[in-house]
């Protein structure tokens, strides 16, 4: 789980919802060379905090006109830079686990989904939801940049 949600390059803060569960929800906000990137995850764990039950992830790339015009001209366009995001997770695609991208003038608005429940065994491992806690997966986030409540 770790390595996804590190990966996904998303955040957390920590509140209890209203079904007994914990939620963790992290953010980051990243600027460089023309490129801004806002990043929120929300990660929904059992009663205990020790299984991930749902993740959903959100994040919004902005690129300047500058650095639009240089994509382009490398002919990489924001749509082919978007299915692109989304094409590492192809493997990954099944019931339970979605990814959604969108291009809107200079940004990228990319969001995937993860329910545990509706996942096999086998994407389980692949996505390494094996029992990593909340306050583990809090810990690597926050050591990665993203600021956790």
């Amino acid at each position: 789980m770790k390595k996804i949600l590190l990966g996904l390059g998303l955040c957390s803060t920590l509140v209890l919802t209203g079904c007994g569960g914990k939620t963790l929800t992290c953010t980051l906000d990243q600027s460089q060379s023309g490129i801004d990137m806002k990043s929120k995850m929300i990660i929904n764990f059992d009663d205990k905090g020790e299984a991930v039950k749902k993740v959903d992830v959100e994040m919004n790339i902005t690129v300047d006109d500058e650095t639009k015009k240089v994509m382009e001209q490398t002919g990489m366009s924001m749509e082919a830079f978007s299915k692109t995001m989304s094409s590492n997770f192809d493997e990954l695609k099944e019931e339970g686990f979605t990814v959604d991208s969108k291009v809107s003038n200079n940004t990228i608005k990319f969001k995937a989904n993860i329910n545990s429940d509706k996942l096999s065994d086998e994407q389980k491992q692949a996505l390494n939801l094996n029992g990593d806690s909340m306050d583990s997966i809090k810990k690597d986030l926050e050591e990665s940049g993203f600021t956790c409540k």
